[in-house]
């Protein structure tokens, strides 16, 4: 199961997934989280705590990202652990959502508060 953490700073909205986003987690996503990115302009999605993704996590992932961009909203993901970003890299995920949105740590320079 899934749970997430909210907080806006600076104008851009901080996410950190808690948990596994697989099958038993996306209708809370989709009906608690999508609500609240739908009305932001920048969202930083923390992955530091997802350890597992299958595919019906990446499929909602990959529908969400390109909703929110075709929106103009900025979408960034970081702190991907090696085996959610090993799953994303056999499946290009990547190539689907665009260079870009998966970024490194350092390039983001906030933890969200629990």
């Amino acid at each position: 199961m899934i749970d997430f953490v909210t907080e806006n700073r600076d104008g851009r909205l901080f996410v950190r997934l808690d948990g596994d986003l697989d099958i038993d987690g996306i209708e809370k996503i989709e009906t608690s989280l999508i609500p609240i990115l739908d009305a932001q302009s920048e969202i930083y999605i923390d992955f530091s705590n997802v350890a597992f993704v299958d595919s019906s996590g990446i499929g909602l992932l990959i529908h969400l990202i390109e909703s929110l961009t075709s929106k103009e909203i900025i979408v960034k993901l970081y702190n991907l652990r090696e085996e959610v970003l090993s799953v994303f890299e056999i499946l290009q995920v990547t190539e689907i959502i665009g260079e870009g949105i998966i970024v490194p740590h350092s390039e983001v320079d906030y933890q969200v508060k629990t």
